[in-house]
Formats: C-alpha cells, sequence, structure tokens
C-alpha cells in the first residue's frame, strides 16, 4: 500500500521546523514534533486528545517552556535542522499504523501514536504522564476513525 502524508502532517511537520530552527537545534527531534502537534489545530490528533481528557492548552504552554530551558541550553545553529534518527523512528512507526489501520495516508493521530510508542523518547515520557498512553491512543483511533 502506497502511503501518503495528509496536508495536515505535513503543516505539522513544516511547524516542527520552524520550532527547531527557531531554538537553535541542530535536528528536528520528535521533541519538536510533539510542540508543533500541540500547536496545530489539527483535527485528527485533537480529536485523539479530546477523547483522552488531555489539557492541550496546558499541554502546549508546558513545552513551549520545556523548549525555552532546552535551547538556552544548546548552542545555536543557523543552518535548517535535519531529521534526528529518533524522529524517522517516529516517522517509521507512524506509517507503520495508517498501514496497519489500512489508511492510505500518514495523519496527525498516526503521529500522536507514533509519539506514544517511543517509550525512551522525552515526548513518549511527557504525554504518559498526561494520561495520553500508546495503548489508549491506538484504543481511540480505532475506536474513532
Amino acid at each position: 500500500m502506497k502511503t501518503w502524508n495528509s496536508p495536515t502532517y505535513q503543516q505539522v511537520e513544516r511547524a516542527a521546523l520552524r520550532i527547531a530552527k527557531e531554538h537553535g537545534a541542530s535536528e528536528i527531534e520528535p521533541f519538536h514534533m510533539l510542540a508543533a502537534l500541540l500547536e496545530s489545530n489539527a483535527p485528527g490528533s485533537d480529536h485523539v486528545l479530546n477523547c483522552l481528557g488531555a489539557d492541550k492548552a496546558t499541554m502546549q504552554h508546558e513545552c513551549s517552556s520545556i523548549l525555552r530551558n532546552w535551547s538556552a541550553a544548546t548552542s545555536q545553529n543557523d543552518a535548517d535542522p535535519q531529521h534526528s534518527e529518533a524522529m524517522y523512528m517516529v516517522a517509521t512507526k507512524a506509517i507503520q499504523i495508517a498501514h496497519s489501520l489500512k489508511r492510505p495516508d500518514v495523519s496527525t493521530e498516526h503521529l500522536l501514536y507514533a509519539l506514544t510508542a517511543e517509550i525512551r523518547e522525552i515526548p513518549a515520557i511527557y504525554l504518559s504522564n498526561k494520561g495520553v498512553t500508546n495503548q489508549r491512543v491506538r484504543m481511540c483511533i480505532t475506536s474513532h476513525f
């Protein structure tokens, strides 16, 4: 099955690049993607977060604070950030979940699932602490999409 990134996913991906660049990162990390996802009004991921009772506004504010502290601790970089290895793993997982659900495109709900799946990454730990776990996201996706 050929998989395409939905326009909304592409918008979130461009926002992650912008966020990484604004914070002087040399690579786009999963946390940049999470911040971009929370900043967006993407219907897929927003629906899942609402389904799980997550407070998106609070999460967005906390992610912004984390990024400010993170960028203050790292050196600034003027080059365009590239995807990190961890971000490639997240993108691959998003494609896998879309395929497993027989979806022709990868959308933001698949991205949210993938961010919760990489348990060693900061977004998964952060989201889990907010009750947004991999199992709960998958359950919401399969029952509502």
